[in-house]
Protein backbone atom coordinates (compact mmCIF):
# COMPACT_ATOMS: atom_id res chain seq x y z
CA UNK A 1 0.00 0.00 0.00
CA UNK A 2 1.17 3.51 -0.84
CA UNK A 3 0.11 6.34 1.50
CA UNK A 4 -0.45 9.89 0.24
CA UNK A 5 -0.63 12.13 3.30
CA UNK A 6 0.61 15.38 4.82
CA UNK A 7 1.20 13.72 8.21
CA UNK A 8 2.67 10.52 9.63
CA UNK A 9 0.86 7.95 11.75
CA UNK A 10 2.04 5.07 13.89
CA UNK A 11 1.31 2.32 11.33
CA UNK A 12 3.37 4.00 8.59
CA UNK A 13 6.26 1.82 9.69
CA UNK A 14 4.64 -0.91 7.59
CA UNK A 15 5.94 0.92 4.51
CA UNK A 16 9.42 -0.40 5.30
CA UNK A 17 8.29 -3.83 4.08
CA UNK A 18 7.65 -2.46 0.60
CA UNK A 19 4.64 -0.95 -1.09
CA UNK A 20 2.04 -2.03 -3.62
CA UNK A 21 1.78 0.95 -6.00
CA UNK A 22 -1.67 -0.18 -7.13
CA UNK A 23 -3.09 0.11 -3.60
CA UNK A 24 -3.22 3.80 -2.63
CA UNK A 25 -4.50 5.36 0.59
CA UNK A 26 -5.15 9.09 0.20
CA UNK A 27 -5.12 10.07 3.88
CA UNK A 28 -6.69 13.52 3.92
CA UNK A 29 -8.21 14.56 7.24
CA UNK A 30 -11.49 16.46 7.32
CA UNK A 31 -14.27 17.04 9.83
CA UNK A 32 -17.97 16.68 9.10
CA UNK A 33 -20.15 19.49 10.37
CA UNK A 34 -23.56 18.80 11.93
CA UNK A 35 -23.35 15.01 11.53
CA UNK A 36 -26.61 14.46 13.39
CA UNK A 37 -29.78 15.30 11.38
CA UNK A 38 -32.03 18.18 12.46
CA UNK A 39 -35.58 16.95 13.07
CA UNK A 40 -36.91 20.11 11.39
CA UNK A 41 -34.91 19.58 8.19
CA UNK A 42 -34.47 16.79 5.71
CA UNK A 43 -31.23 14.92 6.45
CA UNK A 44 -28.36 15.39 4.04
CA UNK A 45 -26.80 12.43 2.25
CA UNK A 46 -23.76 12.73 4.56
CA UNK A 47 -25.97 12.53 7.64
CA UNK A 48 -27.82 9.50 6.30
CA UNK A 49 -24.52 7.75 5.56
CA UNK A 50 -23.35 8.33 9.14
CA UNK A 51 -26.37 6.70 10.79
CA UNK A 52 -24.53 3.37 11.40
CA UNK A 53 -21.90 5.28 13.41
CA UNK A 54 -24.35 7.43 15.38
CA UNK A 55 -26.97 4.87 16.40
CA UNK A 56 -27.46 4.22 20.10
CA UNK A 57 -25.49 0.97 20.14
CA UNK A 58 -22.37 2.76 18.91
CA UNK A 59 -22.82 5.87 21.05
CA UNK A 60 -20.36 5.29 23.87
CA UNK A 61 -21.78 6.24 27.31
CA UNK A 62 -19.93 9.13 28.89
CA UNK A 63 -20.24 11.45 31.87
CA UNK A 64 -19.47 15.07 31.09
CA UNK A 65 -20.06 16.18 34.66
CA UNK A 66 -17.32 13.94 36.00
CA UNK A 67 -14.93 14.74 33.15
CA UNK A 68 -15.22 11.42 31.33
CA UNK A 69 -15.88 11.71 27.60
CA UNK A 70 -16.38 8.87 25.13
CA UNK A 71 -16.10 8.10 21.45
CA UNK A 72 -15.39 5.43 18.87
CA UNK A 73 -12.79 4.65 16.24
CA UNK A 74 -14.26 3.00 13.15
CA UNK A 75 -11.39 1.06 11.60
CA UNK A 76 -11.69 -1.23 8.57
CA UNK A 77 -15.24 -2.37 9.31
CA UNK A 78 -14.79 -2.65 13.08
CA UNK A 79 -15.76 -0.27 15.89
CA UNK A 80 -13.50 0.37 18.89
CA UNK A 81 -14.91 2.40 21.84
CA UNK A 82 -12.70 4.67 23.93
CA UNK A 83 -12.99 7.01 26.90
CA UNK A 84 -11.01 10.16 27.61
CA UNK A 85 -10.27 12.89 30.11
CA UNK A 86 -8.66 15.88 28.43
CA UNK A 87 -5.72 14.53 26.43
CA UNK A 88 -5.74 11.18 28.24
CA UNK A 89 -7.33 8.44 26.11
CA UNK A 90 -7.94 4.78 26.92
CA UNK A 91 -9.84 1.98 25.22
CA UNK A 92 -11.34 0.72 28.48
CA UNK A 93 -12.71 2.47 31.57
CA UNK A 94 -10.32 0.74 34.03
CA UNK A 95 -7.37 1.81 31.88
CA UNK A 96 -8.62 5.39 31.83
CA UNK A 97 -8.90 5.45 35.62
CA UNK A 98 -5.38 4.01 35.90
CA UNK A 99 -3.87 6.57 33.50
CA UNK A 100 -5.67 9.49 35.16
CA UNK A 101 -4.59 8.33 38.60
CA UNK A 102 -0.93 8.16 37.50
CA UNK A 103 -0.87 11.45 35.62
CA UNK A 104 0.84 14.15 37.77
CA UNK A 105 -0.89 16.95 35.83
CA UNK A 106 -4.41 15.86 36.81
CA UNK A 107 -5.70 17.56 39.99
CA UNK A 108 -6.28 15.27 42.97
CA UNK A 109 -10.02 16.03 43.09
CA UNK A 110 -10.40 15.06 39.43
CA UNK A 111 -8.54 11.82 40.06
CA UNK A 112 -10.80 10.90 42.97
CA UNK A 113 -13.93 11.76 41.03
CA UNK A 114 -13.02 9.80 37.89
CA UNK A 115 -11.76 6.75 39.79
CA UNK A 116 -14.97 6.73 41.84
CA UNK A 117 -17.15 6.96 38.72
CA UNK A 118 -15.35 4.07 37.03
CA UNK A 119 -15.54 1.94 40.18
CA UNK A 120 -19.29 2.49 40.41
CA UNK A 121 -19.90 1.80 36.73
CA UNK A 122 -18.10 -1.53 37.00
CA UNK A 123 -19.45 -2.47 40.44
CA UNK A 124 -23.03 -1.44 41.41
CA UNK A 125 -22.34 -2.22 45.07
CA UNK A 126 -20.19 0.89 45.32
CA UNK A 127 -22.15 3.95 46.35
CA UNK A 128 -22.90 6.10 43.29
CA UNK A 129 -22.48 9.51 44.88
CA UNK A 130 -19.38 11.28 46.08
CA UNK A 131 -18.73 14.47 48.00
CA UNK A 132 -18.25 17.21 45.40
CA UNK A 133 -18.09 20.98 46.09
CA UNK A 134 -19.78 20.50 49.46
CA UNK A 135 -22.70 18.59 47.93
CA UNK A 136 -23.38 15.07 46.79
CA UNK A 137 -22.79 14.76 43.07
CA UNK A 138 -24.74 12.04 41.18
CA UNK A 139 -23.11 10.39 38.21
CA UNK A 140 -24.64 10.68 34.74
CA UNK A 141 -23.55 7.14 33.85
CA UNK A 142 -24.60 4.11 35.86
CA UNK A 143 -23.65 0.47 36.06
CA UNK A 144 -26.97 -0.52 34.53
CA UNK A 145 -26.84 1.92 31.59
CA UNK A 146 -23.27 0.80 30.90
CA UNK A 147 -24.31 -2.86 31.03
CA UNK A 148 -27.16 -2.15 28.62
CA UNK A 149 -24.78 -0.39 26.25
CA UNK A 150 -22.42 -3.39 26.32
CA UNK A 151 -25.31 -5.64 25.28
CA UNK A 152 -26.35 -3.33 22.42
CA UNK A 153 -22.89 -2.41 21.19
CA UNK A 154 -22.06 -3.74 17.72
CA UNK A 155 -18.32 -4.25 17.17
CA UNK A 156 -18.74 -4.48 13.38
CA UNK A 157 -20.53 -2.28 10.87
CA UNK A 158 -21.21 -2.63 7.17
CA UNK A 159 -18.79 -1.31 4.58
CA UNK A 160 -21.30 1.14 3.08
CA UNK A 161 -20.42 4.01 5.43
CA UNK A 162 -16.70 3.55 4.69
CA UNK A 163 -17.34 3.36 0.95
CA UNK A 164 -19.51 6.47 1.00
CA UNK A 165 -16.72 8.58 2.53
CA UNK A 166 -14.02 6.57 0.73
CA UNK A 167 -12.03 6.04 3.92
CA UNK A 168 -10.98 3.07 6.08
CA UNK A 169 -10.84 5.14 9.30
CA UNK A 170 -13.36 7.43 11.02
CA UNK A 171 -13.44 9.00 14.47
CA UNK A 172 -16.59 9.95 16.40
CA UNK A 173 -16.23 12.07 19.52
CA UNK A 174 -18.05 15.00 21.16
CA UNK A 175 -17.50 18.72 20.70
CA UNK A 176 -17.76 21.36 23.42
CA UNK A 177 -21.57 21.33 23.11
CA UNK A 178 -21.67 17.55 23.63
CA UNK A 179 -22.72 17.05 20.01
CA UNK A 180 -21.08 14.32 17.90
CA UNK A 181 -18.06 15.35 15.83
CA UNK A 182 -16.94 13.06 13.02
CA UNK A 183 -13.42 13.12 11.60
CA UNK A 184 -12.48 11.37 8.37
CA UNK A 185 -8.97 9.90 8.29
CA UNK A 186 -7.96 10.97 11.81
CA UNK A 187 -4.48 10.60 13.22
CA UNK A 188 -4.62 7.47 15.37
CA UNK A 189 -1.25 7.96 17.02
CA UNK A 190 -2.59 10.67 19.35
CA UNK A 191 -5.31 8.26 20.54
CA UNK A 192 -2.83 5.54 21.46
CA UNK A 193 -4.53 3.15 19.02
CA UNK A 194 -1.33 1.09 18.93
CA UNK A 195 -2.49 -0.42 22.23
CA UNK A 196 -5.44 -1.90 20.30
CA UNK A 197 -3.81 -2.91 17.02
CA UNK A 198 -0.03 -3.03 16.62
CA UNK A 199 1.46 -0.99 13.73
CA UNK A 200 2.29 -3.89 11.42
CA UNK A 201 -1.13 -5.51 11.79
CA UNK A 202 -2.85 -2.13 11.35
CA UNK A 203 -0.92 -1.51 8.12
CA UNK A 204 -1.80 -4.98 6.87
CA UNK A 205 -5.50 -4.56 7.70
CA UNK A 206 -5.58 -1.17 5.99
CA UNK A 207 -3.92 -2.59 2.87
CA UNK A 208 -6.38 -5.47 2.65
CA UNK A 209 -9.43 -3.33 3.40
CA UNK A 210 -8.53 -0.63 0.87
CA UNK A 211 -7.57 -3.19 -1.76
CA UNK A 212 -10.71 -5.26 -1.34
CA UNK A 213 -13.59 -3.64 0.57
CA UNK A 214 -13.11 -0.08 -0.68
CA UNK A 215 -12.67 -0.98 -4.34
CA UNK A 216 -15.42 0.91 -6.13
CA UNK A 217 -16.21 -1.76 -8.66
CA UNK A 218 -14.67 -5.09 -9.50
CA UNK A 219 -14.84 -6.64 -12.97
CA UNK A 220 -17.08 -9.73 -12.53
CA UNK A 221 -15.48 -11.39 -15.57
CA UNK A 222 -11.85 -10.32 -15.76
CA UNK A 223 -10.20 -11.20 -19.09
CA UNK A 224 -7.86 -14.21 -18.97
CA UNK A 225 -5.68 -15.77 -21.62
CA UNK A 226 -6.72 -18.90 -23.52
CA UNK A 227 -3.85 -20.85 -21.92
CA UNK A 228 -4.93 -19.94 -18.38
CA UNK A 229 -8.56 -20.65 -19.26
CA UNK A 230 -7.61 -24.14 -20.50
CA UNK A 231 -5.54 -24.88 -17.39
CA UNK A 232 -8.44 -23.91 -15.12
CA UNK A 233 -10.45 -26.65 -16.86
CA UNK A 234 -7.74 -29.28 -16.30
CA UNK A 235 -6.01 -29.09 -19.67
CA UNK A 236 -2.37 -28.34 -20.41
CA UNK A 237 -0.17 -28.14 -23.51
CA UNK A 238 0.09 -31.96 -23.70
CA UNK A 239 -3.64 -32.68 -23.40
CA UNK A 240 -4.10 -33.17 -27.13
CA UNK A 241 -0.53 -34.14 -28.02
CA UNK A 242 1.72 -37.06 -27.30
CA UNK A 243 4.19 -36.12 -24.55
CA UNK A 244 7.90 -36.59 -25.41
CA UNK A 245 9.65 -39.82 -24.43
CA UNK A 246 12.88 -39.80 -22.46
Amino acid sequence: MRIVSSFKDYYDIGLTYGIDPKCVYVRETRELENPRPDHNKAPTSDQLALIPLLIKGNSVPYDGGSGIDGGIVAFCGHVYPFWSHGEIVAFSLPKLADLVNKDPTVPLEDKKRIVSVVQFVLDPKIRHTIRHSGRFYAYGISHYSFKKWQQEFKPEIEDEVFRYFNTPIMLVEHNSNHQPKVTINPRLNKLGFASVIDPYKAFQELSMYIGNNLVNQKDPNPPISDILKAETHGFNKWSFRKPPTH
